[in-house]
């Protein structure tokens, strides 16, 4: 299999599919930010920026043209930020395997 353009080899395990023909993202899709955001944390109580590079996963896609809610660590395995990213947003750097993620 070929790479998603820009995959690293950091992030999760070598399970998924990477290839240069992805199609559209899927929920549990790992992606990583184009550019920083500034956005409410999950409580929605502060301001938090989540840099340029920062990874997250899709954990709903929904929508006509699509949105997709992309989940942000804190790093401590809790929930940082889950902010709506348009698809010019983020670059997919694990691609969910094909038996998971599809209508869910």
């Amino acid at each position: 299999m070929s790479q998603v353009s820009g995959w690293d080899g950091d992030g999760p395990p070598d399970t998924g599919h990477r290839s240069t023909d992805i199609g559209a993202p899927v929920e549990h899709d790992v992606v990583r930010l184009k550019r920083s955001l500034r956005t409410r944390d999950f409580d929605g109580t502060e301001e938090v920026e989540l840099a340029a590079g920062s990874e997250g996963t899709i954990v709903f896609v929904g929508g006509n043209p699509p949105g997709y809610l992309v989940e942000f660590g804190d790093g401590a395995g809790g929930a940082l930020a889950i902010p709506e990213l348009c698809r010019e947003d983020f670059e997919i750097i694990w691609r969910c395997p094909d038996d998971r993620g599809k209508g869910q």
